[in-house]
C-alpha cells in the first residue's frame, strides 16, 4: 500500500494502528477472545480514540510557529508554514473523518447492514 503524507501527517496511520491495538487488547481481555471483531461498538470506539489522537496531533500542528518573510516585489509580509497532510487531506480534518467513520460503523453493525 502506498502511503502519502507530509509533515506530521505520517502520525495519522500510526494513531489508528495504536488505537485499534489498544482497544482490541482491552476489550478482548475484559469480554473474551474475538469480542473486538464481533462487537457492534468496539471498532467504533477504536475510531473515536483515533479521532482523539489525531485531534492532539492537530493541536501540535497549530502550535508550530511559521516563518515570516517579506516578498521583495510587493513588500508584503507572508507567513510560511509547513503542510501536514495524510493522503492530501490536512491533519485538521482527520478527527472529523474518524468520528463520521465511527458513527457509520456503529450504525451499520447495530442494524446489521452489510455493504
Amino acid at each position: 500500500m502506498l502511503l502519502i503524507w507530509s509533515g506530521l501527517g505520517a502520525l495519522i496511520p500510526l494513531a489508528v494502528l495504536i488505537s485499534a491495538i489498544l482497544v482490541q487488547l482491552t476489550v478482548n481481555s475484559i469480554f473474551g477472545a474475538h469480542f473486538y471483531s464481533s462487537s457492534h461498538w468496539a471498532i467504533s470506539l477504536a475510531l473515536l480514540l483515533s479521532a482523539l489522537a489525531s485531534w492532539l496531533i492537530d493541536l501540535r500542528v497549530k502550535s508550530q510557529k511559521g516563518k515570516l518573510v517579506i516578498d521583495k516585489q510587493t513588500g508584503k509580509e507572508i507567513l510560511l508554514k509547513k503542510k501536514h497532510t495524510f493522503f492530501f487531506i490536512p491533519v485538521k480534518f482527520w478527527p472529523y473523518i474518524f468520528i463520521v467513520g465511527a458513527l457509520i460503523v456503529f450504525l451499520a453493525r447495530t442494524f446489521n447492514i452489510n455493504g
